[in-house]
């Protein structure tokens, strides 16, 4: 502990040298540090399979002849990456501790030549250390967040080719049906990159077709045309040093698919309004439903922006040639939709988990997430039965030998029980209701007429 009370961090000192280690230790303990002291590189890297600190000083000279400092770095760097470590070094070994700097140590010091100097980089380090570990523990949660659910052998082969991609800075395509989740792929390939601490920035290439959409992805010079009042910067200035995702980008019109291929192919682009070019450090990834092959035949995709996209190709398969995933999903959706709207967790009875699996999903992932809250909301219970998927679903899970309905019949059907079932939720609050069911209050009073309901029904 420090003389205010405080405890500064935790430094393994690592050294060959009792006398110096001695002295160093104890002027750290004074200044609060608790120190953990270590003399043979085994003692070191056991240490820290078994501890944590928040700072390794680390001796450059060992005199030995299987190691000496530099070797020690990188095992200490690939055991525990986020450790910060400062190299101790003699006058005459600068040159070799600005080598371990560029290995990835922190920084150096030399032997007891300037305490202030000293305890400052020690300060600096754990400071430095500790908001590295953070940022990695955030970046953890983001990775969950945006986790891919299944355990199919096309999710597998699919993660396969994330953990491949990942590390790259290759330009991904992305292809599958609306749904199927291809925005998830592309974050878990930029959460996973070297890129990972930059930005990850979404744009609907559906969205720039006018005259506005090189200075959105470009941006543009105060002045460059009619109501451009001030420099902006584009959506790739924006992603600089991180990764641009163009979703459906076969909606793109051929113009801005050769201002496109042209930052493909050279690293740069150049704002509206502006001569010079501006270099290019962003990862692309693009996605699309549509088969751009037959695009490219009915001359409405260049084929030259085709090949540079397709680097690397990930296709998603539709929900319904992967069921083994549902009840993954259906389950992963179950518990985080109820944790947050109710702030406990749901589950499903078996039969209910059946249905589910038993349907195509026409709108793969994103269908069955939606589904899934509005049976959570609308069900009432924590355990949600076949009833209540049958219910909400409208009768698409019929035994197959009966009759079908029309599917007039059905769809009615189906409102009227999601009406009925939100005014009860509602306990007969007909705003309350109309919120559930994100329909206009004026709406629900319509459609309560309508199907002949009662209010309090």
């Amino acid at each position: 502990m420090s003389e205010n009370g405080n405890y500064s961090g935790s430094i393994l000192m690592a050294d060959n040298d009792p006398a110096f280690l001695s002295a160093f230790s104890a002027m750290l303990e004074m200044r609060g540090y608790r120190t953990t002291i270590a003399d043979t590189r085994e003692k070191i890297l056991g240490l820290l399979k078994t501890e944590n600190f928040d700072l390794i000083t680390l001796d450059l000279d060992w005199g030995h002849d299987d190691y000496n400092g530099i070797t020690i770095l990188r095992q200490v760097l690939e055991l525990v990456p986020p450790l910060p470590v400062i190299m101790i070094t003699e006058h005459g070994s600068i040159a070799t501790a600005v080598e371990a700097i560029r290995i990835g140590a922190f920084n150096y010091i030399e032997k007891m030549h300037d305490r202030e100097k000293t305890l400052l980089t020690i300060k600096n380090a754990i400071e430095s250390g500790r908001l590295k570990k953070q940022n990695l523990a955030f970046l953890e949660e983001i990775r969950k967040k945006y986790e891919i659910i299944g355990g199919s052998a096309v999710i597998e082969k699919i993660l396969g080719q994330i953990n491949l991609a990942a590390p790259t800075d290759s330009v991904v395509l992305i292809t599958g049906e609306s749904g199927t989740g291809k925005e998830l792929v592309a974050r878990q390939i930029h959460y996973q990159s070297r890129r990972a601490q930059g930005k990850f920035v979404t744009v609907d290439s559906g969205t720039l077709t006018d005259s506005l959409a090189e200075s959105e992805l470009f941006g543009h010079r105060r002045g460059a045309f009619t109501g451009a009042l001030n420099d902006r910067k584009g959506l790739f200035e924006v992603a600089e040093n991180g990764t641009l995702f163009l979703d459906e980008i076969s909606n793109a019109d051929l113009n801005l698919q050769a201002r496109l291929l042209h930052v493909l192919q050279e690293r740069e682009y150049r704002r509206v309004g502006e001569n010079d070019m501006r270099p290019c450090n962003v990862r692309i990834i693009a996605a699309t439903n549509r088969k751009i092959p037959e695009m490219i035949k009915a001359n409405n995709f260049r084929q030259d922006l085709y090949w540079r996209l397709k680097v690397i190709e990930i296709e998603i398969p539709p929900l319904s040639d992967r069921k083994e995933d549902i009840p993954l999903l259906a389950r992963h959706f179950i518990r985080a939709k109820s944790l947050k709207n109710f702030g406990r967790e749901y589950h499903f009875a078996p039969e209910a988990i059946s249905l589910l699996a038993d349907y195509n999903w026409p709108g793969n992932v994103r269908e069955l997430e939606n589904c899934l809250e509005r049976i959570i909301i609308l069900a009432g219970a924590d355990e949600v039965s076949a009833d209540d998927v049958k219910s909400i679903l409208g009768g698409l899970w019929m035994d197959k030998a009966a009759s079908f309905k029309s599917l007039n019949e059905m769809t009615q059907e189906f409102r009227r029980e999601c009406i009925i079932r939100a005014i009860n939720l509602a306990e007969g609050k007909i705003a309350r209701a109309a919120e559930i069911l994100q329909i206009d209050r004026t709406h629900l009073y319509k459609l309560i007429n309508e199907y002949q309901l009662k209010e309090g029904q």
